[in-house]
């Protein structure tokens, strides 16, 4: 019974992704800020039509992608993080054709982890992410 579920979790979170996959790149301004220090996020992504929805992952470090993205996009039940402590979601402003674009400051020192979740801003998160960059803030 587990089992099913498990793989019933598992078909809705891919699902969504699987008819919006395009290439997708995640250009960072700086992958080594200081603490507090403002990241330019670039998304470009091709995908049918513009997505409604464009969002990035910053997760912690020492903390889980699955639980923080699972929780920040709310497509699965089993994940548990403290927001905005374990990380948190940064939506990007569609600035153009296929870009996305976002700023974004770590509270603390570590190597975080930026996680786009999904392929074209479909909702859930894809397994595994289409999309990870470590960022070193104030190492």
């Amino acid at each position: 019974m587990r089992a099913l579920l498990a793989l019933s979790l598992l078909v809705l979170v891919l699902a969504p992704a699987a008819g919006a996959k395009g290439r997708m790149t995640l250009t960072l301004g700086d992958a080594t800020p200081a603490v507090g220090q403002k990241l330019s996020v670039l998304l470009r992504m091709q995908a049918a039509g513009t997505p409604a929805k464009a969002l990035v992952v910053a997760v912690a470090p020492n903390e889980g992608w699955y639980d923080v993205v699972g929780t920040v996009t709310g497509a699965s039940s089993s994940a548990h993080a403290n927001i905005p402590h374990d990380g948190f979601g940064v939506e990007l402003r569609h600035v153009g054709g296929d870009r996305w674009r976002a700023h974004v400051s770590f509270p603390r020192r570590g190597n975080w982890q930026l996680v786009v979740p999904n392929w074209g801003g479909a909702p859930g998160f894809a397994i595994p992410p289409p999309i990870t960059r470590i960022v070193k803030v104030g190492v």
